[in-house]
């Protein structure tokens, strides 16, 4: 049984020794100490801190969604352009969902970039040439890559939960859709009234898709963080 009697040194068997209460270790002691509280203060700042960024992005989803606002950007200004964006305004508005808008003051991709960087949370842009190119392929048969007609722009850095939990999710959803929605119409129109024989028949089964760019990924540094919170 431990009482205050164990603390004590017997003499003849505890020469040797190294106690907890010599006087030489008191230094040591006091500095690992304090090393237990600076890690102990550091560990609660980083538990709390990851803990406000995730519930500060879920706080009432299902309903202050709406209050993140993602744009459509027309670099094509053809038909592709004008029917991709058609399809994207006409996304339901839910509460729990970010607001679709169109931005028209924006004028390449560059541009679109360097405004989500420094204002937006995202853009889904419809590339410049996406008409052309398809109208190439229909008609000419010539090569083609879908993932060109549109480019999905977001910034992961800006708040990482939400940006993962809302624009991502809001801008890859309106893509996909997008893609098929316009395929099962191009092919439905095809079937009705075959536009060439040399027709690239690549291009009407999947006529757009798009490639995704962040143009301020969520620094390594805060991944540990985000891999215990982000997704809870």
């Amino acid at each position: 049984m431990l009482g205050i009697f164990s603390w004590r040194r017997i003499s003849g068997k505890d020469d040797h020794r190294v106690s907890f209460t010599d006087a030489g270790l008191r230094e040591e002691v006091r500095k690992r100490t304090w090393d237990y509280i600076e890690l102990a203060l550091i560990s609660t700042v980083m538990i709390w801190a990851g803990l406000s960024m995730f519930f500060g992005g879920v706080y009432r989803r299902s309903s202050l969604a709406n209050n993140i606002n993602v744009y459509v950007v027309d670099l094509d200004g053809g038909d592709v352009g004008a029917n991709v964006t058609r399809m994207v305004l006409d996304i339901p508005v839910t509460p729990s969902t970010p607001v679709w808008l169109q931005r028209h003051d924006l004028h390449s991709i560059d541009a679109v970039k360097a405004w989500v960087l420094a204002n937006g949370w995202g853009a889904l842009v419809i590339n410049s040439g996406a008409s052309a190119r398809l109208d190439s392929a229909l008609y000419n048969g010539t090569d083609y890559d879908a993932s060109a007609a549109m480019t999905l722009i977001e910034s992961s850095g800006r708040q990482v939960v939400a940006e993962m939990l809302y624009v991502s999710s809001a801008l890859t959803t309106a893509a996909q859709t997008v893609a098929r929605e316009y395929a099962q119409a191009l092919v439905t129109s095809f079937q009705a009234a075959p536009t060439s024989e040399q027709a690239n028949y690549g291009a009407v089964i999947d006529p757009v898709s798009f490639t995704t760019v962040d143009v301020a990924p969520a620094g390594f540094t805060i991944s540990p963080i985000m891999s215990t919170f982000g997704y809870l």
